[in-house]
């Protein structure tokens, strides 16, 4: 094994062979590397645990694409449901569309935005007759919930609550009933839709026109077209929370209460 003293001791013959210039030289290639990897005092680039920070605060935040003046939350569709009143006033809506599992799974969690980026609500979608309860795990928003049969009837209605993100286990909202679909709303507003225990839901095309500015509730007799709206309201999008966006750890338009088991 050599020692490292007899390394040194090496290396000083040879240096002694060197020129001047080459010493010389040789000092200012060593200063160059130590410039080039040296770190600026004044650098803003984040270090890597404020890099990892970022990138766990955002994580779970779905992506968005605006569509007809609406912002949707990424990977969901849209459609259109026109609801028949207790009074027989027909007006047709535009809702998100959850029409598989992995989507109802996602429904409104972390959405601040209470005009959901100018969406009426959001329509859950089942092949068959279902009755599993929904739950508000990790949903920013107070909403109200209609369970509605496959021929459009109302099954049962309820408001649910944000379950806290501290809460080892989430209240479930079960309907009592089977049901085909579920149409979550911010709560109070399945009123605005006309949705009762005496309404009929309609569901129909799986896109919608742009929405009318200044009109006052979604569309009369029932005519595609899906605007939001509280009456004498305008159609575009006049959010206060965010929608694809979190301020914080998490928050912002993406799927809600999903449906599961407390």
């Amino acid at each position: 094994m050599r020692s490292s003293r007899g390394v040194r001791r090496g290396c000083a013959l040879r240096l002694e062979r060197l020129t001047g210039l080459t010493v010389l030289a040789a000092l200012l290639a060593l200063v160059c590397v130590a410039c080039a990897t040296e770190t600026p005092t004044g650098s803003t680039g984040p270090s890597p645990s404020q890099a990892a920070v970022a990138t766990s605060s955002t994580a779970r935040v779905p992506g968005t694409v605006a569509v007809n003046d609406r912002i949707r939350i990424d990977g969901f569709k849209e459609v259109t449901v026109t609801v028949r009143a207790a009074d027989g006033t027909t007006r047709t809506f535009c809702l998100m569309l959850a029409d598989t599992e992995a989507l109802r799974e996602q429904g409104l969690m972390f959405v601040t935005d209470p005009a959901l980026g100018g969406y009426d609500g959001m329509l859950f979608s089942y092949e068959a007759d279902d009755d599993g309860a929904f739950w508000m795990k990790n949903t920013r928003l107070p909403l109200s919930i209609a369970y509605v049969r496959a021929d459009g009837t109302t099954a049962a209605t309820t408001d649910m609550a944000p379950c806290p993100d501290d809460a080892t286990v989430c209240p479930s909202y079960p309907p009592g009933a089977r049901y085909r679909m579920a149409i979550e709303v911010p709560q109070g507003n399945l009123a605005r839709l006309g949705i009762s225990d005496s309404s009929t839901v309609t569901v129909g095309a799986t896109s919608c026109a742009a929405p009318s500015t200044g009109s006052a509730g979604g569309s009369a007799g029932g005519s595609a077209g899906g605007t939001r709206g509280s009456s004498g309201g305008t159609s575009e999008p006049t959010s206060s929370g965010t929608i694809g966006t979190a301020p914080g750890a998490s928050s912002s338009l993406g799927p809600q209460p999903t449906k599961g088991t407390a």
